[in-house]
């Protein structure tokens, strides 16, 4: 079977609609409610699985990677070229709202972040705390993941051995509970998600379709019954536990729905399509516009009904990080994408690019 183009499999642009509104959801019932609009009602606690969304974009990211790369792997010449991409990708966006943050928050009298912190925060480097752009923090596991991917690209061989021994030590690092040095980040049990995506997409083609709805239902059971257990305290697992059970979780949906599309048994709607393709922009927007929102409507006094409040917050949130990918995101990728090809076309006779 050939290999299917990534923008071929639409359910998984879904897919990441939902991981973006989970996490949406999860920063509402956590932060804007609580603690910008202080108020004393709560939101279904199942909102408080959100966070679960992060899981499946690691998930996915791996499988993205090795469906859209694979074809490169032992092909040096292609090896900066891909660090150039997701630079692009991940960077240029990320500068945009991080200003756009710091205005806000100086406008608002809270002065400005240390330095030390904004370059942390514009670097993506490690940091103890939370960033300055709190979702950002994931960020930082992308870009590693991307920079060991990178290995498969230059060579092969180099990529599988520097692989192997990094998601050893991570497995270990997370059945042994290892807090030392590295360990919220080289080795945390997160890297260990872009591993299952990269299963994933090297088993989703041998999925029947009977298979493939039976691992999406089961991923989507175990995703429910370990997300709703812990915030309705019915099941505790350990931090690394919980996040491999999701992670395997996360393989079956996204196997299986990619299984699916590819045989044409999945019709994606259009609205999420589009907050697919928004899902990066609303991920990094939406705790700053549900904070904006929040202390607008505090001011206006139409924050007192909770249920029709968060609505307001999270139709806010989608509306401003879809926006913000069409108008500046979306943009900013073309522009870029013509300076690498103008620079291509330029190149002297001989020369690679």
């Amino acid at each position: 079977m050939t290999q299917p183009p990534a923008h071929k499999l639409e359910s998984l642009q879904a897919l990441r609609a939902v991981a973006a509104i989970m996490v949406v959801f999860f920063h509402l019932h956590v932060y804007t409610v609580p603690v910008v609009l202080n108020h004393p009602d709560r939101l279904w606690a199942g909102f408080g699985m959100g966070y679960a969304g992060v899981e499946i974009f690691f998930v996915l990211s791996g499988f993205i990677m090795v469906l859209v790369h694979r074809h490169q792997f032992g092909q040096p010449r292609h090896m900066l070229p891909f660090i150039a991409r997701r630079i692009e990708r991940i960077y240029p966006l990320l500068w945009i709202v991080l200003i756009a943050l710091i205005g806000l928050r100086a406008l608002a009298g809270d002065g400005m972040p240390p330095l030390t912190e904004t370059i942390r925060a514009f670097t993506l480097w490690p940091t103890a705390g939370m960033p300055i752009l709190e979702p950002s923090w994931s960020l930082t596991f992308e870009m590693l993941f991307y920079l060991i991917f990178a290995l498969f690209i230059l060579d092969l061989r180099i990529g599988l051995v520097v692989a192997a021994i990094w998601f050893g030590l991570c497995l270990l690092s997370a059945i042994t509970g290892y807090q030392g040095q590295g360990a919220s980040l080289l080795l945390s049990p997160y890297n260990l998600l872009f591993l299952f995506g990269i299963v994933a997409a090297l088993w989703f083609r041998r999925l029947d379709r009977a298979q493939a709805r039976v691992a999406v239902l089961a991923g989507i059971g175990i995703y429910l019954a370990i997300g709703l257990g812990e915030v309705y305290g019915t099941l505790t697992l350990d931090k690394g536990l919980r996040t491999l059970v999701f992670g395997m979780a996360a393989v079956g949906i996204v196997a299986g729905l990619a299984a699916l599309d590819l045989a044409g048994r999945i019709r994606t709607p259009r609205v999420l399509l589009i907050l697919g393709d928004a899902s990066y922009a609303i991920y990094l927007v939406h705790v700053m516009v549900m904070t904006v929102l929040a202390k607008a409507l505090i001011k206006i006094g139409i924050a007192g009904y909770l249920p029709l409040t968060a609505l307001i917050l999270v139709i806010g949130a989608l509306i401003c990080g879809t926006l913000a990918h069409f108008l500046l995101e979306r943009p900013v990728l073309q522009w870029l994408r013509s300076r690498r090809l103008q620079s291509r076309h330029n190149l002297q006779p001989g020369e690679r690019p």
